[in-house]
């Protein structure tokens, strides 16, 4: 999520009163579709001129084409590590919140496929 916003000077800036500023928010989700895709959800609110359809059309297109920039990247990486896959990735501060997710899913993938080969061992022993 992304705030995006400007007051005219002096009149408090993100405390402004609506009038005097333009503010919306940004927000894209990706989420998993299977190992190696996933569907990409953006959109945007605003709170300035929300009657006007032109400005939205105009808005709704810009977005459009900087999410498609994203998408094309994210779709680049994936190829990447596709053909890369015993590669290391880069981990910087700003990638904090995607590197505990993936330890989280390693984490998670790593019990149910101990439990999975506990299961079949029992099923062995049983058989």
């Amino acid at each position: 999520m992304i705030e995006v916003g400007v007051a005219h000077a002096g009149h408090g800036g993100y405390h402004a009163p609506d009038n005097l500023k333009a503010y919306s928010v940004v927000v894209d989700f990706i989420t998993p579709e299977n190992e190696t895709s996933i569907w990409y959800f953006w959109g945007m609110a605003r709170k300035f001129q929300p009657q006007d359809v032109a400005l939205t059309d105009s808005i709704r297109e810009g977005q459009g084409k900087i999410f498609s920039e994203d998408l094309q990247m994210l779709e680049l990486q994936q190829k990447n590590l596709l053909a890369h896959p015993t590669r290391e990735l880069l981990k910087l501060n700003i990638d904090a919140g995607g590197v505990q997710s993936r330890r989280v899913i390693d984490r998670l993938l790593a019990q149910e496929m101990a439990q999975a080969q506990q299961d079949r061992n029992k099923e062995t022993a049983h058989g």
